[in-house]
């Protein structure tokens, strides 16, 4: 198939521990993720000599989670593509490099 990896994967790991010390049933979350995408090519291979290649990346992101109010309300802070590895979702179409954001979520319910 073309526009297609024939390897490619994620994954990640996190550690979850209770923080009572910054408030009643707050919970702290450090984790990691990374993915992997092999070179490929943008259409059907038509040639060794063939160009028109998507390059492969690797890229690495961690982040923090602290839950307040029983978890109703979260703060988290993260940060992707450490490396500021190139990675690119078509050809010639760059996805961002190393990223930060924070956000807040909130339950109602």
């Amino acid at each position: 198939l073309p526009n297609t990896p024939y390897l490619f994967g994620n994954y990640g790991a996190e550690v979850t521990f209770p923080s009572p010390w910054i408030s009643e049933g707050g919970k702290t979350r450090l984790y990691y993720d990374a993915s992997y995408v092999e070179s490929y090519f943008y259409d059907y291979q038509l040639s060794v000599r063939q160009s028109r290649i998507i390059p492969s990346y690797f890229i690495h992101g961690i982040g923090i989670q602290q839950t307040v109010l029983s978890s109703r309300l979260s703060f988290n802070f993260e940060a992707m593509n450490l490396g500021d590895a190139q990675r690119y979702d078509e050809f010639s179409r760059p996805q961002p490099g190393r990223t930060f954001r924070g956000f807040v979520r909130g339950t109602l319910f």
